[in-house]
Parts: C-alpha cells; sequence; structure tokens
C-alpha cells in the first residue's frame, strides 16, 4: 500500500523542499527514558553510535574454542583398549594437532589422552590414559574435551586458524506519538502539573521507551522503510533464532537454541550459559539471564549455591529476590525480570554483544505546530525516533530456551 509522501522531505525522494517546520532535537529526553526508568532490558543495552544508513552493517568475527565435542557414533571410548576411535564433531579436526591433550570437561573426568592420528574430518586417534591418569573411565557422546596443547621441539606450523569475517545488519525502524493539548488545557491551573505540554512529551517519551524495548525483543524484520514498505528490524528473539540472518525465512537451529527442555532447572540452564561462553571463545562475557515472571519465580526458588540473592532491607533476609545464577562452569550471570520476554522463553545474552544505535540525528525529534499555527485551537506535536539493534555473533555468543511451560 502506497502512502501519502507529497511535501515531505524523505530519504527515498529527494529533490523535494522541506517545509518551514519548527522541529527541536530532543533526544536527551529518550536517552533518559531508556537508561534511568528500571524495568526494561533496554536500560541494560549499551547505547551505540549512530548509524548512517536505514541498512545499518557492522562486521563481526568468533573467536576459536579451544574444546571438541565428542560425536559417539563411531567412537570407542569405553576404557576397553589403550587406543581409541575418538569420533569428534565434523571440522572440528582443524582446531587439533597431533601431539595435543583431551581431558573431558564436562563429566570432569581426570583422564587426558593424547592426540596421535587425525585421519579425517571426524575422526581421530586417541592414546588413553596419558601420563599418570587412568584410561579405564567411560565418556559419552556429547561431551566436551578441553585442548592442552602439547608440541616438540622444532614442531610443524599447523593448520591456519584465521576465521572469516561476517557481515551482518538490521533495518532502523520509526516509532512515534502524538501529543495535542487544547489552548483551555495548557491554560488550566492542573494539580502538580505546571505544563501540561511538557508534562504530556515527558510520559509520552516513555510510552515510547516501552515500544522500542519490545521491538528489540521481539521485532521480525521487513526491509528499510519507504513511501510503500513499513520498515521494521528483527530483535533479539528472532535474531538468535535466526543466527543473526535477517534474511532467514525459518528458525535456525544450533547448539544455542534449546527447544526441548520444558522444566527450567538448574542444569539446564547452566549447560545453556556454559555453551554461550564456550562457544563465544570468551568467557569474559557479560552474561545476563532475561525472563518472564514464571522462570523468575522458579529461579527464586533454587538454594543458595547456585544463585545470588539481592534483599530489599540491608542486613534482613526477607523481601530477597535473584540477583545472579552461578554456573557450573563459575559464570555469574545476572537475573532480570523482562515483562516484554514471551511466556514460555528464556534467554541468555552477552550485554557485551549487544548495541541500541539510532540513525544519525534521529534519536528523538519533536515537530511543533504551536497554537494558531494551522488555525487549530491546540499545540500539538509529534515524537519521531529512529532506532536499529546491533547484536553481534547472535550465533555463537547468546542462548534461547523457547519451550519452557
Amino acid at each position: 500500500m502506497a502512502l501519502t509522501a507529497s511535501s515531505v522531505w524523505a530519504s527515498f525522494d529527494r529533490g523535494t523542499s522541506l517545509a518551514d517546520t519548527a522541529v527541536r532535537d530532543v533526544s536527551p529526553l529518550l536517552f533518559a527514558a531508556l537508561n534511568s526508568h528500571p524495568g526494561s532490558l533496554a536500560a541494560r543495552i549499551k547505547k551505540g553510535d549512530p548509524v548512517g544508513n536505514r541498512k545499518a552493517e557492522w562486521v563481526e568475527q568468533a573467536l576459536n574454542p579451544d574444546t571438541v565435542t565428542l560425536d559417539g557414533t563411531n567412537a570407542n571410548v569405553d576404557g576397553s583398549a589403550s587406543n581409541a576411535t575418538f569420533a569428534v564433531t565434523s571440522g572440528q579436526q582443524l582446531r587439533l594437532k597431533v601431539g595435543d591433550l583431551l581431558k573431558n570437561k564436562t563429566q570432569n573426568i581426570a583422564e587426558v589422552m593424547q592426540v596421535t592420528v587425525i585421519t579425517s574430518a571426524t575422526d581421530i586417534t586417541v592414546t588413553r590414559g596419558y601420563g599418570m591418569t587412568d584410561g579405564s573411565a567411560s565418556h559419552a557422546n556429547g561431551d566436551v574435551f578441553e585442548i592442552i596443547p602439547a608440541a616438540q621441539e622444532g614442531s610443524a606450523i599447523g593448520s591456519d586458524r584465521t576465521k572469516a569475517r561476517t557481515t551482518r545488519y538490521n533495518y532502523t525502524q520509526i516509532f512515534d506519538t502524538a501529543v495535542q493539548i487544547s489552548r483551555t488545557m495548557m491554560n488550566t491551573n492542573m494539580y502538580n502539573v505546571s505544563d501540561e505540554f511538557a508534562n504530556s512529551v515527558a510520559n509520552r517519551t516513555i510510552e515510547l521507551k516501552n515500544r522500542i524495548n519490545y521491538t528489540m525483543l521481539n521485532g521480525v524484520a521487513s526491509a528499510a522503510a519507504s513511501d510503500s514498505v513499513y520498515g521494521s528490524m528483527m530483535g533479539i528473539i528472532p535474531m538468535i533464532l535466526a543466527a543473526g540472518d535477517v534474511t532467514a525465512s525459518a528458525a535456525a537451529t544450533g547448539t544455542n537454541i534449546d527447544s526441548s527442555t520444558t522444566s527450567l532447572t538448574y542444569d539446564a540452564l547452566s549447560d545453556l550459559i556454559g555453551v554461550c561462553s564456550i562457544a563465544n571463545g570468551n568467557r569474559g562475557g557479560n552474561y545476563v539471564v532475561v525472563t518472564g515472571q514464571a522462570q523468575y519465580e522458579n529461579i527464586a526458588t533454587w538454594p543458595d549455591g547456585q544463585i545470588r540473592r539481592q534483599y530489599g532491607t540491608s542486613g534482613m533476609t526477607y523481601g530477597g529476590t535473584v540477583d545472579a545464577v552461578i554456573s557450573k562452569q563459575g559464570i555469574t550471570a545476572s537475573v532480570m525480570l523482562e515483562p516484554d520476554v514471551p511466556i514460555g522463553n528464556l534467554v541468555v545474552l552477552d550485554l557485551n554483544r549487544i548495541e541500541l544505535c539510532p540513525l544519525a540525528n534521529s534519536a528523538m525529534l519533536m515537530y511543533v505546530d504551536d497554537l494558531g499555527t494551522a488555525g487549530n485551537d491546540y499545540k500539538q506535536a509529534r515524537l519521531v525516533a529512529e532506532w536499529t539493534l546491533k547484536m553481534h555473533n547472535a550465533d555463537l555468543a547468546h542462548g534461547i530456551m523457547n519451550a519452557l511451560t
């Protein structure tokens, strides 16, 4: 459906004239709303530099994790032989060199194995019970093994570990709201409100923040807006499900998407946090668990060894709420109650890899039509903001559970 764009100066309609309109940059109002009003994820997300295009692009790269995962299809790692065929997830053999040592991280088994042959993209041969360790343990399909590098003097350089950079993008989205205050209302003394117009602008700004927060979590991308397209950006949850691909026609599958866990447990959440941090290759992430009320209340019942609590009254033990989850890997992830997360969903985010960015000079503008300008008996304004989400390493650094009950 085409929109009427006559007399409007638009990015897609250059050559027309800009009407003589009073425009005020009121960005500080929205920045204050985004950063100072609690109870929304937007208050925790970094506000990035302005972007210069409706299609906001960025380049990202991932680190190599120093782990391999046992693929039990062809594995013989049950303690019955001193040498064993060790099948790893396809492609992970590039992380290994002959001589490297492997230790089971999932089960924390004391045994260390040594890689003696790398046969293919999946198969390697290991010697069991390296050094002083015992090689009689059984290792399970899906176990993750830490790589301990070991090399001979004068050894070869090995395979290149450089990872290709990836270009990702998202679209900016326009958010707007209107204020119309009659002349009579503006000149009527209201209890505790000295300026009805300014008061309404402040409240509408908070509402804009709420719209941005919901879209930042749940928005589905279409395209950059024009006079015939209602443009929209992709939010955090769809970005995780699509592995960072705005053009994806269906949800992707991956180790950071848990669609099987229906009842949230400490072990399941801890495993998801661990997968995100390990897949990152960076254990210094700023992790946060974001979920709705039902799962938040569930987490709050876990014992103190698994979560950290905060209390409303200093020194008292009542009124406690969840402050953080301490994963089995020793990673502390803060826990946040966010009503805009859909029921049945929980997301694990690395806040170091998420930015909420305005279009240049468009964090928030206010178009003002003062009393009498158009012959109306009221003062009106349109608040317009244009923002996008940059989510780095959506396929690796962040995770989701989307089948919780």
